[in-house]
């Protein structure tokens, strides 16, 4: 698990391919289920059960057939939950929604990093975070 915060996020790169190997070495250290620091990053090797049951904020799970975010008042500590171009496992899915609700971005598909960027510039321009 690789959990970012925003406020001591360093070296962070646009590129994909940069964001991919600076991934692939955050996942190389030898950790264990205790959380490890490194870059503005946090590390762990905890189930996203185990974590969507101590974190605290209001959960959203990004999903085509959400309520439009804009429609939707945003707590002031959000946790986004994206899945990749096939959605979250429906196991996963399933226990992620006894702790947040569904919210869209609109009828069209958007890439996961597209995403992240569109809710950054909500959070934003609502003042969240």
């Amino acid at each position: 698990t690789i959990c970012f915060d925003g406020s001591k996020l360093l070296k962070v790169y646009v590129d994909e391919k940069t964001n991919a190997k600076w991934m692939k070495k955050l996942l190389s250290f030898k950790i264990d289920k205790e959380w490890k620091e490194v870059s503005g990053t946090n590390i762990s090797r905890k189930s996203f059960q185990e974590i969507l049951k101590e974190i605290e904020g209001d959960v959203y799970v990004l999903h085509e057939k959400g309520t439009p975010i804009g429609e939707m008042k945003i707590g002031k500590n959000p946790i986004f939950i994206l899945g990749d171009h096939i959605g979250l496992p429906r196991e996963e899915e399933k226990f992620a929604l006894r702790y947040g609700k569904k919210i869209s971005l609109g009828k069209k598909v958007y890439l996961a990093s597209s995403c992240i960027s569109i809710l950054n510039w909500i959070c934003d321009k609502r003042e969240i975070l």
